[in-house]
């Protein structure tokens, strides 16, 4: 089995497409998708359509729970807060009650996804650290466990009882470790590489593998100053952060 795994899309409709090009090319049998459908990019309408079309496995992330419950919205800085409330403006309604089925973790097997922290789904809590990753590992028991939400790719490892980050492109998951894997984000890459990201895992082979893929950046911070949008959510594309 091979699950192409994508996560925090954020309404970028061009950086989605293009990952999803590329995944056709590399092939793959299930689609994971780890939430944040919404926020931040100006067309989350396309990009949940999208979603509702190729996804297997749907997980709800923090900001497309604020869509459904606008409480959670006063939880989030000012701009994050001002794209979710112009989002809640102009979703279409079948959208907001397919977000509003999304899951908070799923299992298989000995594998589990998840948008944020498996011990604490509705926290939100972040997985930045070797530090986060002990938490983490502590209180689950999974060999796999997917999360996104930091926008950061990469894999903490548990062998033998010391937790180490692994950062590159491929990786074989040996059975006798425990993994996080991070795909990172599709549509707002944080680590400095302006370019979309997701993740391949084969299943038989035990195989991971991490692809970054470019997309029409300025086609989307365009769309997102015409959106009325602050102008610090197209820069930051170009930039990776």
């Amino acid at each position: 089995m091979k699950f192409l795994v994508i996560s925090d899309v954020h309404s970028n409709y061009d950086a989605l497409k293009a990952v999803m090009q590329k995944a056709n090319r590399i092939g793959y049998d299930s689609v994971i998708f780890l939430g944040d459908a919404v926020g931040y990019g100006a067309d989350p309408n396309e990009c949940i359509e999208l979603l509702r079309e190729i996804s297997n496995v749907k997980i709800i992330g923090n900001h497309d729970k604020a869509i459904i419950d606008p409480r959670e919205i006063y939880f989030f800085n000012p701009v994050a807060k001002e794209a979710l409330l112009w989002t809640r403006s102009v979703i279409k309604q079948e959208n907001v009650e397919w977000l509003n089925k999304l899951e908070l973790y799923y299992k298989f097997e000995d594998i589990a996804f998840t948008h944020a922290s498996l011990s604490e789904p509705e926290s939100w809590r972040y997985v930045f650290s070797v530090i986060d990753a002990m938490y983490e590992f502590k209180n689950t028991s999974e060999w796999l466990i997917f999360f996104g939400h930091t926008h950061i790719p990469g894999v903490f490892v548990q062998q033998e009882g010391e937790i180490e980050y692994w950062d590159g492109t491929s990786f074989l998951l040996e059975s006798k470790y425990r993994f996080l894997v991070n795909p990172g984000s599709v549509g707002q890459p944080r680590d400095g590489d302006e370019r979309a990201s997701f993740a391949v895992l084969d299943t038989e082979k035990r195989l991971l593998n991490i692809y970054r893929v470019e997309y029409n950046i300025k086609r989307q911070a365009e769309k997102i100053l015409k959106a009325g949008l602050p102008e610090y959510l197209a820069h930051r594309l170009y930039n990776g952060y």
